[in-house]
């Protein structure tokens, strides 16, 4: 394939038919007008080849190709999992300890929060980026959750959809604690079957029992009574 770039080719096709109207010999604008056609015909080649063609047919495009491009070096992330929170009737707080956030550009903290979540993202923080994500065991209202930059820690306002208190925070811990609920609540049934009905007596003598149970729930616990000493059969030879 010609080495003459595409652009001069269609000059010269140009160029040839120009001649070919400015002269009166037939034979002359035959000719000027047949090597327009050829000079078309190979750019319109050119510029159906391949990419990889016209790369080998341009040394300057592949020389260029050959330049490294350079490589785009990421910051490292680092994902918190320790924090500090505290709660009034209407707000979450989080305390995130983070050396020199209080000097970082704002642009470079992001709070993104939805119903039953939240998550903070600090941006190139002496050279590393941070991510905290919590799961949060009850609903909060997005639109007015806020951050504040403090020496040495970010604080966090969640505001609550429902004004309460919290035994949790995370879904994980409420997941939890409801598994366990259950369990509670049987051992502390078996424990009360167990118990002895209100008036109950037991009745016993020395000799022949060996235990002692009443009603220790009970503020009048009933007196104790003795069974009744049994009766040996006599016989003659006595």
């Amino acid at each position: 394939m010609s080495a003459v770039p595409k652009a001069a080719l269609e000059s010269e096709a140009v160029e040839y038919r120009r001649l070919a109207d400015l002269t009166a010999l037939a034979s002359v604008k035959q000719h000027l007008l047949a090597q327009a056609s050829a000079k078309e015909s190979e750019a319109s080649k050119i510029a159906h080849a391949s990419p990889a063609s016209q790369e080998e047919s341009n040394p300057a495009s592949k020389e260029k190709s050959t330049v490294a491009k350079p490589s785009v070096r990421r910051r490292p992330r680092v994902v918190l999992s320790s924090y500090a929170w505290d709660q009034n009737k209407e707000d979450i707080k989080l305390y995130v300890s983070l050396a020199g956030v209080e000097d970082l550009p704002v642009e470079n903290i992001e709070l993104v929060s939805d119903a039953s979540s939240t998550t903070v993202e600090v941006s190139d923080l002496a050279g590393k980026d941070y991510s905290l994500k919590i799961i949060l065991a009850k609903e909060i209202n997005p639109a007015s959750c806020k951050f504040k930059q403090r020496k040495g820690k970010l604080l966090v306002t969640l505001r609550k959809a429902e004004a309460g208190t919290w035994t949790y925070l995370t879904a994980k811990e409420q997941k939890a604690a409801d598994a366990r609920a259950p369990k509670v609540q049987e051992n502390r049934s078996e424990a009360l079957s167990s118990v002895p009905p209100p008036g109950y007596t037991h009745t016993y003598h020395p000799e022949f029992c060996h235990d002692l149970r009443i009603h220790a729930y009970s503020d009048n616990p009933p007196e104790l009574t003795c069974c009744p000493t049994p009766q040996l059969n006599k016989t003659e030879d006595d």
